[in-house]
């Protein structure tokens, strides 16, 4: 019972991957057309996309070394509040999507533990 109630939260999650997916690129496609290419919220749809599909990787058995490989290679140059606020966003919805809290995967020892996957 507990692995099928699992299994269909990966399945919403995945289908919502996917329909963030369409919008993203539907707003790319409308770029464009607009003035300066700035089209509103897409830079916020894809943010929303990489925090699920994290959580969606991290349910699947990946490691946040494998997830984020380039990150850890080439860190973005900004102040880092970016980052912070995408490890927030993440351990937020992982306890609305699992119901468990996420372990600290960001950590250089946990960078590559695979999260538990919950009961």
């Amino acid at each position: 019972m507990e692995s099928t109630v699992f299994s269909e939260k990966v399945k919403s999650l995945r289908l919502q991957l996917k329909s963030f997916a369409i919008t993203i690129r539907e707003k790319k496609d409308t770029r464009k057309s607009v003035p300066d290419g700035y089209v509103i919220g897409l830079d916020g749809m894809r943010f929303d996309y990489r925090v699920y599909h994290i959580i969606y990787c991290l349910l699947r058995g990946r490691s946040l070394a494998q997830i984020e490989s380039n990150r850890l290679t080439n860190p973005p140059d900004s102040s880092g509040y970016n980052e912070i606020y995408l490890r927030m966003m993440v351990k937020k919805n992982w306890l609305e999507l699992v119901g468990t809290e996420l372990p600290d995967i960001w950590t250089e020892v946990n960078h590559a533990a695979v999260c538990p996957r919950p009961e």
